[in-house]
């Protein structure tokens, strides 16, 4: 009887002893879960404020532009002028058009200027009519070819010259007389142009700095947001039906300065 009592006693025990484990088991492994559950709101946390601090970082940024324009002398001259023919012949039109431009590329060459630089730059054979106001209605006069050539002058003072040349020549219309750039003079003018206005534009980032109460510090970004410059169109115009046949002065040309732009933005830290 003793030992049966020492059995029962024994086996609830064990009992008692699995419950417990189980109890303690039951209680640990959500603890453990709440554990990390807590760890992962924590790094959220963590990176919630790491992701402010970066924005706040971010928006502790100067942002300037600046312009700069030079004006500069031009060191090439690009002259159009025209040799037009009128007749009732498309073939007649063209063959006069062509003696004359032989004529007028001739007198250009005699004064000193390459072949290279006397370029035509367009052609037309066109039909041509008239309103007739008695007759109420468009009447052929003929065809009309046109030659346009086009002359680049490194010399500016030879603008004059080579207008009476072609004139006198035949040329009959000169149409533009633009002072421009070389493409390697543009080039130079330009670098010059974005190195001040990138040096302006930082001289302002300080200046705004100093009356904000906060100093400039490293350059986050820049940027060339635009370039270009403008020719000097010279108003010379001439056509034959105005100036009639009267012999001319030399042609007084006088070559202005070009405009040189240019443009820079840039995003400095401040501190």
């Amino acid at each position: 009887m003793s030992e049966t009592r020492n059995y029962l006693f024994a086996a609830a025990l064990g009992v008692v002893a699995v419950l417990l484990v189980a109890v303690v088991f039951s209680i640990a492994v959500p603890e453990e879960k709440g554990n990390s559950a807590v760890g992962k709101v924590q790094f959220a946390a963590a990176d919630s404020a790491s992701s402010s601090a970066d924005c706040e970082q971010e928006q502790r940024t100067l942002s300037v532009s600046s312009t700069v324009e030079k004006m500069v002398s031009p060191d090439e001259v690009d002259i159009t002028l025209s040799v037009e023919t009128l007749a009732t012949l498309a073939s007649k039109s063209q063959s006069d058009n062509a003696a004359i431009s032989t004529k007028v590329r001739d007198a250009l060459k005699a004064l000193g200027i390459a072949d290279k630089d006397i370029k035509t730059v367009s052609y037309s054979v066109r039909d041509e009519y008239e309103w007739n106001d008695i007759s109420k209605k468009s009447e052929f006069k003929g065809y009309r070819t046109t030659n346009s050539i086009q002359i680049t002058l490194k010399d500016l003072t030879m603008a004059g010259k080579a207008i009476d040349a072609a004139v006198q020549a035949g040329a009959n219309k000169v149409s533009q007389v633009v002072f421009a750039l070389s493409t390697a003079k543009q080039a130079e003018i330009k670098l010059l142009a974005l190195k001040e206005a990138a040096a302006e534009a930082k001289l302002k980032a300080v200046t705004m700095a100093e009356g904000l109460g906060v100093s400039v510090g490293q350059l986050m970004s820049a940027n060339e947001n635009t370039y270009y410059y403008t020719p000097n169109y010279s108003n010379v115009m001439y056509n034959a039906k105005v100036a009639g046949d009267s012999a001319m002065a030399e042609t007084p040309i006088s070559a202005g300065d070009v405009s040189v732009t240019a443009s820079v933005s840039a995003v400095f830290e401040i501190q």
